[in-house]
């Protein structure tokens, strides 16, 4: 999961920097580009790292529920933001997306917590 979370958040990345670049001629983006980078690039990258870096987290029914609740939520969130920016109604896109991103964030938080765990005993063989 956490490999899958890290090169889905590249492209997000790559994409989030072209809308930075378009947002002087399409004035309309300036909502879209800042939660495209924060909710695709850098969260879906820093989970995709926790993941790798805790396997167990990643492999749990929480890490999957995590990955696709995110995924799901980010595209009706801005294309909520995007309607909204050319004087459209937001609804119900982005109050979808963003519940979706929520319960993704939870589920992210409760894994954390449930799944985060240091080997103390392997910590000590490796010193």
């Amino acid at each position: 999961m956490g490999i899958m979370m890290v090169r889905i958040s590249v492209i997000y990345f790559f994409i989030g920097v072209l809308l930075g670049i378009l947002i002087h001629k399409v004035p309309e983006l300036a909502a879209v580009h800042p939660h495209w980078n924060l909710l695709g690039w850098v969260s879906f990258a820093l989970g995709g790292i926790v993941y790798c870096v805790f396997p167990k987290a990643g492999a749990s029914r929480l890490g999957k529920a995590h990955f696709w609740l995110h995924l799901a939520g980010i595209p009706l969130l801005l294309y909520g933001l995007l309607r909204l920016g050319i004087g459209q109604s937001a609804e119900p896109f982005a109050p979808i997306g963003g519940l979706l991103i929520a319960a993704g964030a939870l589920a992210f938080v409760i894994n954390v917590f449930r799944n985060v765990k240091i080997d103390l005993k392997q910590e000590e063989s490796a010193r």
